[in-house]
């Protein structure tokens, strides 16, 4: 995310060092989480005159990386290139530099963390069911150049319309969401009736037909438990990446699956990581051969999908992979 948004390779995968920028990120995180299930202490947070020390770390960082990045202009555009570009008056009161420095930190959060717990994830999953990663090596591989100089070349419109690896990551998205709580939303003033699908006739309040929110009343509906709902998916706590294909009746209804929000406020960056993942999965699968370091027990797997954190987007435990490369 820093290569894309401001025009910085941070060598992490070269040193194998996480970098400070990732690091204040993962503390903030931790720290904010409370802010998005509890409103009322994130307000009371803001009026006080200095910030808390892992938002403060994060706003600097942010900061300086903006100031790095408006010294100088990439050959090749990054995100910030557009953004610093934008001529149009509406605009122009979000180019502020606090709005710019708030554009570097909300990227480097919503861009860098939700792919990486789905990377992982799916990768748990590969080294479980190995027999994915065959299926999955038969539909990509006509998609990447066979020239043994170049083989970063990829067929992208191909590789798109590949749809296993679809599958595969929609049904990851399912079941681990990046942003497990859903995002908080405020309730137009007046109010929002919510009809109740299994409501009867009766219309005593032992037995309402909706369900009526106030107005200003801050909501969220859990990512997390919507799409493991058995009233849209059967079995929804079982790993099937073909109810995306060949069993699509085990799909009930297709509007709880929403990894990435829904409406004018969903996730800007959604076709940015789809493609992401899309591209370093098919990558890996291709020349590499997904297994755990030691042998998992299912009470081992079922450890690790069930300690993982929502500190606002998931944080898988730790997880032994090892990558074999092929011939």
């Amino acid at each position: 995310m820093a290569q894309f948004c401001f025009s910085r390779d941070w060598g992490q995968l070269a040193t194998g060092k996480i970098h400070q920028g990732i690091k204040y990120a993962s503390e903030y995180l931790q720290f904010a989480v409370y802010g998005t299930q509890v409103p009322w202490l994130a307000i009371s947070l803001m009026k006080i005159p200095f910030m808390p020390e892992p938002q403060s770390a994060m706003m600097d960082f942010s900061s300086k990386a903006l100031d790095e990045r408006m010294q100088q202009e990439p050959e090749i555009p990054d995100a910030m290139s557009y953004i610093l570009s934008e001529k149009e008056p509406e605009a122009q009161q979000f180019l502020s530099k606090h709005d710019l420095g708030s554009d570097v930190f909300m990227i480097m959060l919503a861009g860098a963390d939700t792919s990486f717990s789905v990377l992982v994830n799916l990768c748990f999953r590969l080294a479980a069911q190995p027999e994915y990663q065959s299926r999955l090596r038969g539909e990509i591989a006509p998609a990447f150049s066979t020239d043994a100089q170049d083989k970063t070349i990829v067929n992208w419109p191909l590789l798109s319309s590949a749809t296993f690896i679809a599958a595969l990551i929609n049904e990851t998205l399912r079941l681990h969401p990046p942003v497990p709580s859903g995002m908080p939303r405020v309730v137009p003033p007046e109010g929002l009736r919510i009809p109740l699908d299994n409501a009867s006739s009766d219309t005593s309040l032992n037995d309402p037909k909706y369900i009526q929110i106030p107005g200003n009343a801050v909501v969220s509906v859990p990512t997390y438990r919507i799409q493991r709902d058995p009233r849209f998916w059967v079995e929804p706590h079982s790993f099937i990446p073909e109810r995306w294909t060949t069993k699509s009746e085990m799909i009930l209804d297709k509007r709880a699956w929403c990894p990435f929000s829904l409406g004018t406020y969903g996730c800007a960056g959604k076709y940015f990581a789809l493609m992401e993942i899309k591209l370093v999965i098919a990558r890996l699968v291709l020349d590499f051969d997904i297994k755990f370091v030691e042998d998992m027990s299912q009470k081992e797997m079922g450890r690790f999908l069930e300690t993982q954190q929502d500190w606002m987007t998931l944080q898988p435990g730790p997880l032994q992979l090892k990558f074999e490369r092929r011939q």
